[in-house]
């Protein structure tokens, strides 16, 4: 996928969830989605995660699965995130330049 691919699935999914929710503040009240290393999930990945039909709300990569014991399922779709970093490092250079 490329990221005008990846952009509109994100939309989407997040336009199905209010749709389906009827409001984003009944979004929020679902308990916070979590990955496998304990990192709760905030932003827009709390708004795609939301509405995931899994009793569970613990999220992992295929390697983190397995390396703790679980199996994908053959015919198991993935689920889109989006990774995001603060970078403070990268303000640096304008910084100096005043």
């Amino acid at each position: 996928m490329n990221n005008s691919q990846i952009y509109a699935a994100i939309t989407e999914k997040i336009i199905a969830n209010l749709e389906t929710a009827g409001s984003w503040m009944k979004l929020l009240q679902i308990p916070s989605p979590v990955s496998m290393n304990g990192h709760y999930y905030r932003g827009i990945n709390r708004l795609v995660l939301s509405s995931d039909p899994y009793k569970s709300r613990v999220y992992g990569t295929f390697q983190q699965i397995r390396s703790n014991g679980g199996q994908v399922r053959k015919g198991e779709k993935s689920t889109i995130v989006v990774f995001w970093k603060n970078s403070i490092d990268n303000l640096s250079h304008l910084r100096q330049a005043n």
